[in-house]
């Protein structure tokens, strides 16, 4: 069976990747499913990263796989796309060009994605920082400020998708979540130019009957919005009103940095002017500032999580989460 080539759609959780997915997919040339996440534990396998907390010794189990590997004579990462490709090729409908794979955690692999998979095509969708803590918070959280799950996302995988973008530019075309919803037409002929595929194949008004086959995918925008709209384009605003939040959320966009932002297509002095501009109700502070500290406890006491975070560079950058 001819392999399909891979396309890797690269965003954070809640930046409107299961919308652009779903777009791209009304091309006939392009297969899809909801959320892969095939390549998580076989990269966890590659690269250790501090964890040792599973029933069987996740730290014994790549030392065996290194060594299984190297008695075999080839890499582990030759052997990793080897059988990625025979996975994809395996799941993707006789006759797709393109196997679309959409799995927001590759965010904290985006930088090992792209070299082991030199003959894919790479999208990244961005989406304004603050609008997807509010959508996460909203969507996973019931509006309460747990975010503390989503530490990882929110900066390595950030990071790793900036930094990942920087490296490999031609390899990697940036659409901004927010440029799609005001011009749709435009930014998918953006897409198809790239993926070298006919426009005007594509149905891009029908995506709503776009089926993902699989559980792992948006639980919210697939049901409410059958068409495009730009509703969600100052939502975000309504999770930013207690002076916690603000505090937090300026906190944050000062990490990221004005260079971070640059490169996703932002500036910092226009959201920072947004976020000030948030009529300031005190309801909720209390609670957040509460669930804030619990998830620090949680972080620097889970022996896990604290051993991975003192492998990460950004943990000393001086973040407030």
């Amino acid at each position: 069976m001819p392999r399909p080539q891979l396309l890797f759609l690269l965003g954070l959780p809640r930046s409107g990747s299961t919308l652009l997915q779903r777009l791209i997919a009304t091309h006939p040339a392009v297969a899809t499913s909801a959320e892969p996440w095939i390549l998580l534990p076989l990269l966890d396998v590659v690269e250790e990263r501090g964890r040792t907390l599973s029933v069987y010794g996740h730290h014994l189990a790549v030392q065996a796989v290194r060594e299984c590997a190297k008695d075999a004579g080839a890499s582990l990462d030759a052997l990793v796309r080897r059988w990625a490709l025979d996975f994809y090729t395996a799941i993707a409908p006789a006759g797709a060009h393109y196997f679309l794979d959409k799995t927001p955690p590759y965010s904290i692999l985006a930088r090992r994605l792209v070299p082991l998979f030199p003959e894919a095509k790479f999208v990244w969708i961005v989406r304004q920082p603050l609008a997807v803590v509010a959508s996460l918070v909203s969507t996973f959280a019931d509006g309460k400020w747990y975010l503390y799950h989503y530490f990882f996302t929110l900066y390595e995988g950030i990071a790793q998708l900036v930094n990942t973008f920087e490296a490999h530019p031609k390899r990697i075309l940036r659409v901004r979540y927010e440029d799609l919803l005001a011009d749709p037409e435009a930014e998918l002929r953006r897409v198809f130019a790239f993926l070298e595929l006919d426009p005007n194949e594509a149905d891009w008004r029908a995506f709503a009957k776009v089926k993902l086959p699989g559980t792992m995918q948006d639980p919210t925008g697939t049901k409410r919005y059958q068409t495009l709209s730009r509703e969600p384009l100052e939502k975000w605003k309504q999770a930013f009103t207690n002076p916690f939040r603000k505090a937090w959320a300026r906190a944050y966009l000062r990490w990221l940095g004005p260079e971070r932002l640059r490169v996703m297509g932002y500036d910092l002095a226009e959201i920072l002017h947004e976020l000030d501009a948030i009529p300031t109700r005190w309801r909720g502070t209390a609670g957040d500032a509460l669930r804030h500290l619990y998830g620090l406890w949680q972080r620097y006491t889970q022996a896990e999580a604290a051993a991975l975070m003192r492998t990460l560079p950004w943990e000393r950058q001086g973040m407030l989460f």
